[in-house]
């Protein structure tokens, strides 16, 4: 059996976004979403590349909790925005438009799942995370 191996994101993307292009992509994403957005959840996006990958993770929501998607794809020939990175925008843009339409239902499971895209691979996954309720459960922990 071939085994497809997951992403190793310190190994295949060692390299974090230029703050400027991370700041582009926010405004771009939350420009196209505006609709579905209001003061307290916006998009906010953490990117990493290398030579041939690219990780996209796009948070919405707040401070306190947020669905947060997250996007890989590897074997990409070195691009403009590196590794494929423009490749996962296009992605997230459709499966945000989907989300978004489902009334912010998710779709995508916890582990990274293929799916091919373009004649790409896409490996992505989503959670919803409350980090409110994390820190506090770390505070208690530590007492």
């Amino acid at each position: 059996m071939n085994k497809i191996l997951q992403p190793n994101l310190d190994k295949e993307t060692p390299c974090l976004a230029d703050q400027q292009l991370i700041t582009d992509i926010n405004s771009l994403l939350n420009d196209r979403f505006i609709t579905y957005l209001d003061n307290t959840n916006k998009i906010q996006s953490a990117i990493r590349t290398g030579d041939n990958a690219s990780w996209l993770e796009l948070r919405i929501g707040d401070q306190d909790q947020a669905h947060v998607f997250e996007f890989f794809t590897r074997d990409m020939e070195k691009s403009e925005l590196g590794g494929g990175l423009e490749l996962l925008v296009d992605f997230a843009d459709g499966a945000l438009s989907e989300f978004f339409e489902a009334d912010q239902n998710a779709f995508f499971p916890l582990d990274y799942t293929i799916y091919n895209f373009e004649d790409f691979q896409i490996f992505a996954k989503h959670e919803f995370v409350n980090f409110k309720a994390n820190r506090l459960a770390a505070e208690l922990l530590k007492k």
